[in-house]
């Protein structure tokens, strides 16, 4: 979706929220003390939660969804062992051989190792098990994940010492192909560890005092849009740099279209 008019008062708050007002670099700063498990970290401002969900959908009832409630505003979940062991290597093998080095960003600061970050992408088809590994995605967040265009799949990995930018999903800046500002279509966002990091690679959230660990199997879900429509730009994240073996991740874009009926709207301002 290309900004436009409809679009001017999300750039205003895209503004004073980060970019274009020296916040960025705040919470870049943020963003590594948490990485680096500094005492100039902040405080988690949210407690956890987590239960064994048998009740959002009947396929749960025997085997039910180890879910953690990270943040409730915006609401960050992490479900633990969603996909299993084989699934993860039988990804890795059907995504290598089209990894492609990330070199297309604009304004990102030269990488001191070239190559740190590889990513490609895989139709549902192409995914082993997709269908199923689709459906079952669907039933944790429950949410639909495939549009009359169907779906995706983003398979990316970090090498060690790969790192990333401060970003927040629902916006994207310009790029190579000289496209402007513009306010994606994505409700949220499903992050599914693949790899076995031993130490770094985790998704720090600086405006909440967040980190969370790439556990291998599990997903990571936030939302990007409040039920009023704005974005809530305190979804702002970040990968801390990975230090020993690789992090390995599927991204999902979840849609707002698809979801209308599903994540319902509200005139509520704080909600």
């Amino acid at each position: 979706m290309v900004s436009g008019p409809l679009h001017h008062v999300q750039i205003v708050e895209m503004y004073q929220s980060g970019l274009g007002s020296g916040l960025p670099l705040e919470k870049n700063f943020v963003s590594y003390t948490l990485c680096s498990n500094s005492s100039l970290a902040p405080e988690p401002k949210a407690k956890f939660h987590c239960w064994n969900d048998h009740s959002s959908h009947p396929y749960f009832a025997i085997n039910p969804v180890k879910t953690e409630l990270l943040f409730d505003s915006p609401p960050i979940y992490q479900f633990h062992d969603i996909v299993g062991d084989q699934w993860i290597r039988r990804t890795v093998e059907a995504s290598t051989p089209g990894l492609e080095t990330d070199a297309f960003v604009v304004n990102r600061p030269p990488r001191s190792f070239p190559g740190q970050m590889s990513f490609t992408f895989l139709k549902e088809s192409e995914l082993p098990d997709g269908r199923s590994v689709a459906r079952k995605l669907e039933r944790v967040l429950g949410l639909h994940l495939r549009g009359e265009a169907g779906v995706d799949y983003r398979i990316s990995v970090y090498h060690t010492g790969g790192d990333g930018d401060l970003h927040i999903d629902a916006f994207r800046p310009p790029n190579l192909r000289n496209q402007p500002y513009f306010f994606a279509n994505r409700l949220g966002t499903l992050i599914v560890y693949m790899g076995d990091t031993k130490l770094g690679g985790e998704t720090v959230f600086p405006d909440l005092g967040l980190k969370v660990r790439p556990l291998r199997g599990s997903g990571l879900f936030w939302t990007h849009y409040k039920r009023n429509g704005k974005i809530n730009w305190k979804s702002w994240h970040k990968p801390c740099p990975t230090v020993l073996r690789s992090r390995w991740f599927m991204s999902i874009f979840v849609m707002q279209t698809e979801n209308m009926f599903k994540h319902k709207c509200t005139l509520n301002p704080d909600e």
